[in-house]
Formats: C-alpha cells, structure tokens, sequence
C-alpha cells in the first residue's frame, strides 16, 4: 500500500470538484490509466450516503452542502485560506509499472473505507471513536486508489498541526497490508536508503552512467574542482583535529573503494559538506600545509 500526502490546499471546493469530474481530461488520466470512473464517497466524518454529493435540478452535482459542512469547522475557529487548512492524501494500491494492473485483490468499497479509517487514525486526524476530530471525507473514482481529504480544524473548534503524518502513514501501510494480505513495500522506520533525486538521476543520464540506486554515493577519486586526490588532503584534515570519516561520509564499498556521500555527516561540525572541505584545502595549496600533528603547528616544539 502506498500513500502520499500533497500538498495543502486553500480551498476544499476545488478538490471536490476535480475528484468528482469525469470530462476528457479526466478519462484519459495520466498515461491513460488513472480514469476518473463513477465517482463517490466511501467513507468520512459521518456516513458515505449523508456525504454523497445530491444532483441539481440541471442533472449536475452539487457539492455546496458537503463544502459547507467541512469548512463549518474551519470558519467557527476562524482559520482562513492562507492557512492552507486543506490536507489531501492519497492511498494507492500496488500496481505493475509495467502493465499498471493491480498487483494484489481488488478491493471492496467497504474495505478501501476501513483503510481509508485506519491511516485517518494512526496519522491523528480523526481517531477512532473521537467524534470531534477533524471532518473528511474519503472519495474513490478509480479500482485502485482513494483521496482523502480533510479540513484542519476540529468539531471543537481548536486547530490541528499534522505531526510526523509521513512516518505514522507508513505505519498505517503497514498495519494494512498485513490486515488484508497485499504486498508489503518498504517499511517507514526511516533506515532504508534514500533514493537518488530527479536532478541526480538526470546528471547521471547527462554523463551516459546508469541509473543511481538507492544507497548511492559518489566515487573518492580525483577531487572534481581542485585536482587534488581526496587521498591528499582527507589526511591533513584529520590530522588537524577534524572528524572526516566516522563511518557516515566516508566509507568503502564491497570492492574496497573508498567512497564520499556529498552531505556534511561525520564532516566534524553543522553544515561542513564535503566539497566545501576540499575547496579550502585547495585554496592552501602544498607551500601552506601543515605538519601532520594532532596539533599542528601549534603543538611543534
């Protein structure tokens, strides 16, 4: 089970209205799989049936009375729309990326309302049985996915700050997955690799490398700016009292290479990232180097 939480939003109309239309743009969905089909409501602060947006007497939807209920809490506490009290995430199902077809069962109205209930509660929005947590509403127009939303302020009229909501929604992931047998995807207990970024992964696809993986790091060769061996100057830099390698930006790879992670982790203190330390000690230049002491040239006799 996936799930992503968007940005905040200003205003809870526009949503609506988006996940509730099925005009062209809609059906053919990104890369033409992600239609929007029979659009409702699954699941909420009260019952799907009294949330379901009525029809107006030119056939259209009208969503002024599900709009009005879940902004009532946010006019009572006076939060305005430059508060962007809009939170909006959505749960997706596994899918082959390749074919896009469900990886694991199709899932019920009536289970997607559980799911959709379970990451409401573990995130804090609206836990179970506090019938004064925020008012939501959880749509599905597609076999795959649901968006949920909510407005950020509780039926008590006190405001609501999400805390930690990534983490505790992948908590929810799993809780999910093991309740309904889907497929587990990387557990949240923040230790997994990170992935390379859009601009590392465009670099390397510029320099004709592969692909980075998850885990990656940046070969120690010849130092890119200065032309000096990270080899040269990682010494001397230690030797002047500062920590360079703590096992977190240096390290070695199973073939026994010397690597460099570019952050400033084990670089001694806040904010010292790697390539500012080799433009310093490029800057020094051999004629200014110092004795390779613990102190220096302050410890020489």
């Amino acid at each position: 089970m996936i799930a992503k939480i968007a940005a905040r939003g200003a205003r809870v109309g526009g949503l609506i209205r988006y996940l509730y239309a099925t005009g062209p743009a809609q059906q053919e969905g990104r890369a033409a799989r992600n239609p929007h089909v029979d659009p409702r409501v699954i699941a909420g602060f009260d019952e799907p049936g009294e949330l379901e947006p009525g029809m107006s007497a030119a056939g259209l939807r009208d969503f002024r009375r599900l709009v009005a209920m879940l902004e009532q809490p946010l006019v009572a506490g006076g939060v305005g729309a430059d508060k962007k009290p809009v939170y909006h995430l959505i749960i997706a199902a596994r899918k082959d990326p390749e074919t896009g077809q469900l990886v694991d069962a199709y899932l019920s109205d009536a289970q997607w309302r559980d799911i959709a209930e379970e990451y409401m509660d573990r995130i804090g929005l609206a836990q179970r049985g506090d019938d004064l947590g925020v008012r939501w509403v959880a749509v599905r127009h597609a076999d795959d996915h649901v968006h949920v939303f909510a407005t950020l302020a509780r039926q008590d009229g006190r405001r609501v700050f999400p805390c930690n909501d990534f983490w505790r929604a992948g908590e929810a992931s799993r809780a999910v997955e093991a309740k309904y047998g889907l497929t587990v995807t990387a557990a949240s207990d923040r230790t997994a690799a990170k992935r390379a970024s859009y601009a590392e992964t465009a670099k390397a696809r510029r320099r004709g490398q592969g692909e980075p993986g998850p885990g990656h790091a940046a070969p120690v060769g010849a130092d890119r700016r200065g032309g000096r061996e990270q080899s040269e100057w990682i010494p001397g830099t230690a030797a002047r009292g500062r920590a360079v390698g703590a096992g977190t930006a240096f390290g070695a790879d199973a073939g026994g290479n010397h690597r460099v992670r570019g952050g400033s982790a084990g670089l001694g203190r806040p904010g010292r990232s790697a390539h500012l330390l080799r433009r310093r000690e490029t800057r020094r230049g051999p004629h200014r180097a110092e004795a390779a002491s613990p102190l220096g040239r302050r410890g020489a006799l």
